[in-house]
């Protein structure tokens, strides 16, 4: 069972994984809303990291990376029309080309 998600950054001298930030439990359980996390959906852009569930679309969920602060929007996303559903979700390797 999932207890939460955080945002991890790669350090560049020791190219270890450190946690940057703690999304905060409330909002959380939130945005699990009884569901697994198969059914979330994540994507960067620029310095902005959202995530969302598709069965709770009327929350999106907003990480600042340059703040380090969440944030949320109550708003409605189709997840069959919206735009961002047809970027592609970053799933980062150490091994990634860039």
């Amino acid at each position: 069972m999932t207890e939460g998600i955080c945002v991890w950054e790669l350090q560049d001298r020791s190219r270890d994984w450190v946690v940057v930030q703690n999304m905060p439990a409330r909002l959380f359980r939130e945005l699990l809303n009884n569901s697994s996390l198969l059914s979330f959906n994540c994507v960067g852009h620029g310095d902005m990291i959202y995530l969302s569930n598709r069965k709770s679309p009327r929350l999106l969920v907003i990480f600042n990376c340059v703040q380090s602060s969440w944030g949320r929007l109550d708003t409605y996303i189709s997840h069959d029309l919206h735009p961002m559903y047809s970027w592609f979700s970053y799933y980062p390797r150490l091994d990634a080309a860039i």
